[in-house]
């Protein structure tokens, strides 16, 4: 194989390509809605099925709506006898009683929260032993390891630039900060 064609190969590659996608794309028929004439051109109308009263009988009158019919036979009328179905008998609601001592009324309330009795955890990032810092660098009271979540690393209070950095993360203690996967600074990482 040292005199592969290698220009070859790409066409033969591309054109394979080119025809596995053509192949596997169906035609896309447009289908639009068609509204089917009720007759076509050149056709006689269908004869209408409505039926035409005789000649000499009048037709009976619309009445407006609302206005009931009226029990009087007209002579020659016939009338279609339609069995009346009974009304649907429906069971009695029944009212669900009410206690009067309501679960809520039984709990006592105190006058004080419960909420300022608890003690409020920071919030853990970076797990166990590390809070975020607030708006402007400070952290928790006693955790002295600072962070920065950019750079990932650390800095104790050893460190020569520990005043000027600003903290995006703080750590309880050094191994908070290495669980965590961040690197400690040191004059010979800048370097």
């Amino acid at each position: 194989m040292q005199h592969v064609h290698w220009s070859l190969t790409l066409v033969a590659f591309v054109l394979g390509m080119v025809l596995t996608s053509t192949l596997m794309v169906q035609p896309v028929k447009p289908e639009v809605p068609v509204k089917k004439p009720t007759r076509e051109p050149g056709m006689k109308p269908r004869p209408t099925t409505a039926k035409k009263a005789p000649a000499g009988k009048p037709r009976p009158k619309k009445r407006p709506a609302g206005q009931k019919a009226t029990t009087a036979k007209t002579p020659g009328a016939k009338r279609s006898a339609k069995p009346k179905r009974p009304a649907a008998k429906t069971a009695p609601r029944k009212k669900i009683p009410v206690p009067r001592d309501t679960p809520t009324d039984q709990i006592p309330v105190s006058e004080e929260s419960t909420a300022a009795h608890l003690a409020r955890r920071p919030h853990a990032p970076y797990g166990p032993g590390s809070a975020r810092a607030d708006a402007d660098g400070s952290g928790p009271p006693g955790w002295s390891v600072k962070g920065r979540s950019d750079t990932r690393l650390y800095y104790t209070p050893a460190d020569r630039v520990y005043d000027p950095t600003l903290a995006q993360v703080w750590f309880k203690d050094e191994e908070s900060a290495v669980r965590a996967f961040f690197t400690p600074w040191r004059d010979r990482v800048r370097r």
